[in-house]
Parts: C-alpha cells; structure tokens; sequence
C-alpha cells in the first residue's frame, strides 16, 4: 500500500466513517462538533475504549510481543507487570475511577481483542494506525481516516479493526457497516 497523503488544498469537507456517522445520528452535533468546533466531552465507555486502543497499538510492536505472550498466557494483562501498570497509567490519564472494577473491564476489553486473532495468522503488518487520504475526481470527493491494522495475506489487503468489546460483529455488520465500506473503498484506491 502507498501512502496518498499529498492531498492539494481544497475547500472540500472530507468524508469519514465517524462524521458520517455523527450526522446520520444528529445533524446539530454534527454541526456543533465538525463546524463550530465546539469541545466535547466524553463517557466512561469511550475512555475506556482510548486505554484499549493504546495498548493494542503497543502489543503490535515485535519488541513487545514477549508482554503480548505473558498476558495470552496467563489470560490477563496482570501477566504483564509492565502492560498492567501502563494501563493503570492510562486510567489516570483519561480520568477514570481508578478503581479495580475499571481495571478488570478493561483487561476483559485487551484480552477479547487479543484473543481474535491479534496478528492475522499468516499476514504481514503494514503499519500500525495507517493513515489514508483518498481524493477522488469524478465525482470530486476527499476521504479521509485511519486504519488500525492493514495487514497484507497474499494478494489480499486484511483490514483489521481494534476489536475489545464483549461480542464479535455479526456478519451482516461487517459486510453493510459504513467503515468497511470506506475502509474497501480507500484501500482500492490506494
């Protein structure tokens, strides 16, 4: 995959899954968020989400697939001395209860992404948060995001999506959900 990121400078609202997403919930916060540029603020869920994520993006490091095995192997962060107290770590950062009851959601959170298939059996990683600016000329449109994990199998482009919450997506979810289709879409034409 190149990286497309030369992108003229254009009065053109880029299109993403998230804000595609917000205005098809609610036009004002779209409005209040992406064209007042109001601040947000957030939920316990989301940060906790946050705290996920960064650690995912550290574990797909080959310097720390040693922590990333620990934690497998003893089926909690907790395995890992240094990936727990990073963690406790990012609680604190994103002001939340540092309690233990938030601790052990968030473990559960790691362990599912963790467990569904972390590395892509038989891929290779592009590179972690790999970032894609996709214009378009006919119709004229800019599509901006990011991309957890591409990995490439073969002929194929995986793309891989940090997963921590309780269940899997069902598979109607994952063939007609916005994000796989700009995900599809930019990848193409990358």
């Amino acid at each position: 995959m190149d990286e497309n990121n030369d992108i003229p400078k254009l009065d053109l609202t880029p299109i993403s899954a998230s804000r595609i997403k917000v205005f098809e919930n609610c036009s004002w916060l779209y409005f209040s968020k992406y064209t007042l540029k109001l601040p947000e603020s957030t939920n316990a869920g989301a940060s906790m989400g946050s705290v996920c994520h960064s650690i995912f993006e550290l574990l797909l490091s080959p310097k720390h697939y040693k922590q990333y095995k620990l934690i497998i192997k003893s089926d909690s962060i907790s395995g890992s001395p240094s990936v727990s107290r990073l963690t406790s770590i990012y609680i604190r950062k994103n002001n939340l209860l540092n309690s233990q009851i938030i601790f052990n959601l968030i473990d559960k959170m790691i362990l599912v992404g963790l467990n569904s298939d972390f590395f892509v059996k038989g891929g290779t990683l592009v590179k972690p948060e790999y970032e894609f600016n996709v214009l378009n000329q006919n119709p004229l449109y800019l599509i901006k995001g990011f991309i957890d994990k591409p990995f490439i199998k073969g002929k194929k482009i995986i793309i891989d999506d940090f997963k921590s919450s309780k269940k899997k997506f069902e598979k109607k979810n994952i063939t007609s959900n916005l994000q796989t289709l700009i995900y599809s879409l930019a990848t193409t034409k990358i």
